[in-house]
């Protein structure tokens, strides 16, 4: 049985102001519809992604992915975005996103302010999170 309909992730890179606004009427419409949701804004930030998000996502029959420009600056993030399109992978999950302020082509092609971002964030990463991360891209733009 599925823990929640819906999985939101957002990068909290963005602007948090513009991010808590942004998110606060995607929520509220959400649960106005009776539509029950994970928030991993409660989660402690690490590297990797933890056991509790990693339940959620897979306890969820639809991911929302919230991308802008600063969302590959942010490790958790990736690796949560590759944690998403293996759920869709195996569990035929849906995924949607939402293009926050950045255009869908610079995040396919890793081009503008997104690119630049992305770039710094694979300093020091293994050949094997790049791909992985790229992979992501692909499947979602």
């Amino acid at each position: 049985m599925d823990s929640y309909f819906v999985s939101l992730a957002a990068a909290a890179a963005i602007s948090f102001y513009a991010l808590f606004v942004f998110l606060s009427h995607v929520v509220k419409e959400l649960k106005s519809k009776g539509i029950d949701l994970f928030v991993d804004n409660d989660i402690e930030r690490s590297k990797s992604i933890g056991p509790e998000l990693v339940d959620a996502i897979k306890g969820s029959r639809i991911a929302i992915v919230l991308l802008s420009m600063n969302y590959a600056s942010s490790t958790w993030c990736l690796n949560e975005l590759v944690e998403i399109i293996k759920c869709r992978q195996e569990f035929g999950q849906t995924v949607m996103s939402i293009f926050y302020q950045v255009d869908p082509s610079d995040i396919k092609k890793q081009t503008g302010q997104f690119g630049k971002v992305f770039k710094k964030t694979c300093k020091g990463k293994t050949e094997d999170e790049i791909r992985r991360w790229k992979r992501g891209w692909y499947s979602k733009c």
